[in-house]
């Protein structure tokens, strides 16, 4: 996303915050930002009419549905057939966008209208994101959640926030609708410098890394290229990605607060992680947190609580199907589902090597050994290295990694 795209957010967020000296009253408030959020929604979806119809009936359709869902028997069937349907459609929308019917003509043969670009587009933009937000709001009204029409447009449509997030929680983001807070001088300085921030990340940082990165090398360079080059070229490549995507969220979460929403946070310094499963606590925080919470708790609750697997083992599944679902999330494909076994391995690995410490050093020389600043330093090389490796598969291009490996080799 350009600066200048960027830097509209911002805009259309100031002109919210300034309506809001005038209009005092939160549910009026929350009409501004459905304005924002709509005229958003018609600019993104420009010369796509059907395209933004299709999705409002969408929206309007899961309302409905989600209205009648609550904390009784029928109510998880309900929510089922919620969270099935917004799959479908996500699938589609992945199978339209990773453009699978080639890969696969069988479906072209069974669903022709796959490769008509009229239909199952609609869901493509910002669709990723907006599944997770419906599968939330349906598991919480299983358990009493209420859902008010324009607090639930504003949820999954708030501008900032739709095409890559934070995810919020919907509990979290009405609340700060009630408060109906004033940008204040503090307020604006904090979300402003955040912009800023933002802004500096992605057009500065993330450009200047851009002609280093290992996805601007040809293969025919990378197989000519000494190995401490491709390894500035794998960092390079991690580092474009961070500043990139923690970039645009800085924008976002200034924006927001800007109108009195406090985004949750997406980055808590990755770079630091001594471990794979710290560096995912600091990465991309809310859709692990949203996996955690809505995927792994359940899926390895469901293991163990059939009595078929242990803990160890429940925990082990529920593992690699999350890691591999979240890296699957971003698009349909086998370099993906690879992707998402490769750091589930990682994963898995490093669980299996923390239980062995426990079990082998005492808390005294244990507590000793991770404070030690030697295994600290080591640890978070290794994982930065683990992590930047990762995206040779992330890539998808076959040739570039027989190129490097044949070079690390």
């Amino acid at each position: 996303m350009i600066a200048q795209e960027l830097l509209s957010f911002v805009c259309v967020a100031i002109v919210v915050a300034a309506c809001f000296k005038i209009v005092k009253s939160p549910r009026r408030r929350g009409f501004v930002i459905l304005a924002a959020n709509l005229t958003f929604a018609a600019f993104l979806f420009y010369n796509s009419e059907l395209r933004l119809a299709l999705l409002l009936a969408v929206l309007a359709a899961n309302y409905a549905l989600l209205r009648r869902i609550g904390p009784r028997r029928g109510g998880y069937a309900l929510a089922c057939v919620v969270i099935v349907s917004d799959a479908a459609l996500f699938a589609s929308s992945l199978l339209q966008r990773q453009r699978l019917i080639v890969v696969v003509p069988r479906l072209a043969r069974l669903f022709p209208r796959l490769g008509d670009p009229r239909f199952g587009t609609f869901m493509t933009i910002g669709a990723s994101f907006l599944f997770l937000r419906l599968v939330h709001l349906a598991v919480e009204a299983t358990r009493g959640l209420e859902l008010d029409w324009l607090d639930y447009l504003n949820f999954l449509l708030l501008f900032p926030a739709y095409l890559a997030g934070p995810i919020d929680r919907f509990a979290r983001f009405r609340d700060d609708l009630c408060r109906a807070r004033e940008p204040d001088a503090r307020r604006v300085y904090h979300a402003s410098l955040r912009v800023v921030e933002g802004l500096f990340k992605r057009q500065v940082a993330a450009l200047a890394l851009t002609p280093f990165a290992l996805s601007e090398l040809l293969d025919a360079d990378a197989a000519r290229l000494p190995p401490w080059k491709l390894l500035i070229a794998l960092f390079a490549f991690f580092g474009k990605l961070y500043f990139s995507f923690s970039g645009y969220t800085d924008v976002a979460i200034g924006a927001s607060g800007l109108m009195g929403i406090d985004l949750p946070e997406n980055f808590n310094r990755p770079y630091k992680a001594r471990n794979i499963a710290e560096f995912w606590h600091r990465w991309h925080i809310t859709f692990f947190e949203w996996l955690r919470d809505y995927l792994y708790f359940p899926l390895a609750h469901r293991l163990v609580a059939g009595r078929r697997l242990g803990a160890t083992t429940a925990a082990a599944i529920a593992i690699a199907a999350t890691v591999v679902f979240a890296a699957v999330w971003h698009g349909f494909g086998w370099h993906l589902v690879l992707y998402g076994a490769y750091h589930a391995a990682g994963l898995l690995i490093f669980f299996a090597y923390a239980r062995l410490l426990e079990r082998q050093l005492s808390p005294k020389a244990l507590s000793r050994y991770r404070s030690s600043l030697a295994v600290q330093g080591l640890s978070t090389a290794l994982t930065l290295a683990f992590v930047a490796c990762g995206f040779l598969l992330y890539l998808d291009r076959t040739g570039l990694i027989v190129a490097v490996l044949k070079r690390m080799g």
